[in-house]
């Protein structure tokens, strides 16, 4: 059986969902599995005929499709709102701090809207101390140049 997954989750790897499919992968072995990480091609399926039919022909050819991607219906992830947030809190009383616009700081961080995401990987970590959110930190990976 051809299983095609639609992995349309940022956290690419890292997403719960795209792992239980993982796991579904390892119980079947005798099924093959082929993965399109949309999230991180989003704009590249949409300005690249070629990439996109790759895709369609493989959904269009596949016994099984799994979609594996968050649920938002105009909402921003709790995890990825707490990570805009913060500096907002930490440094609100600092009268030298400039805050960039949201929109923009949300926008960079939405393999939707950052075209740097056809070829980018990202992970956000949110820092904890006695329970209290105290920093954040981002890791990006470049493709094109690792």
């Amino acid at each position: 059986m051809k299983v095609v997954v639609l992995a349309g989750s940022p956290k690419g790897n890292a997403s719960v969902t795209l792992q239980s499919v993982r796991w579904l992968e390892r119980k079947h072995p005798e099924h093959r599995f082929v993965y399109h990480r949309v999230a991180q091609r989003i704009k590249r399926l949409a300005n690249d005929p070629a990439a996109l039919d790759e895709v369609l022909d493989d959904v269009r050819g596949a016994d099984l499709v799994i979609w594996a991607f968050p649920v938002f219906y105009f909402l921003v992830h709790a995890h990825l709102k707490r990570f805009i947030e913060l500096p907002y809190r930490l440094y609100r009383d600092d009268p030298t701090w400039v805050p960039p616009l949201r929109r923009d700081e949300l926008h960079s961080l939405m393999p939707d809207q950052n075209p740097a995401f056809d070829f980018c990987e990202a992970k956000c970590w949110l820092a904890y101390r006695d329970g209290a959110l105290v920093g954040r930190i981002a890791g990006i990976i470049n493709g094109r140049y690792n």
